[in-house]
């Protein structure tokens, strides 16, 4: 049996529909280490479909960088934590080396 054409098209819209909206997902660099430098070398990766942003986390002795949410950067920023900083940015790998500290 074949499928009709219309079941076709609205099979081929399900699928392209998505990919128009969440084409390009967010990279950010993602890791757990000891040091900013450490942390780097473990390399990006793509963020999950909703991140709009990229977190790096500083505490004593640790650092950790990962996909985010703005709306829990913004949560972050306001609720003060002991010995921890989290800043956010919102391009590509911005939470990389070579990052620009625009909050």
């Amino acid at each position: 049996r074949r499928q009709p054409a219309a079941m076709k098209t609205a099979l081929a819209l399900l699928v392209l529909i998505p990919l128009a909206f969440h084409s390009h997902a967010l990279k950010c660099h993602t890791c757990v280490a000891s040091s900013e430098d450490d942390c780097n070398r473990q390399g990006s990766t793509s963020c999950p479909q909703y991140a709009d942003a990229c977190s790096t986390i500083t505490g004593p002795n640790t650092v950790m960088k990962s996909c985010t949410y703005k709306a829990f950067c913004d949560k972050a920023r306001s609720s003060s934590s002991s010995g921890a900083k989290m800043e956010c940015c919102f391009g590509d790998d911005c939470n990389g080396p070579h990052r620009s500290h625009s909050h």
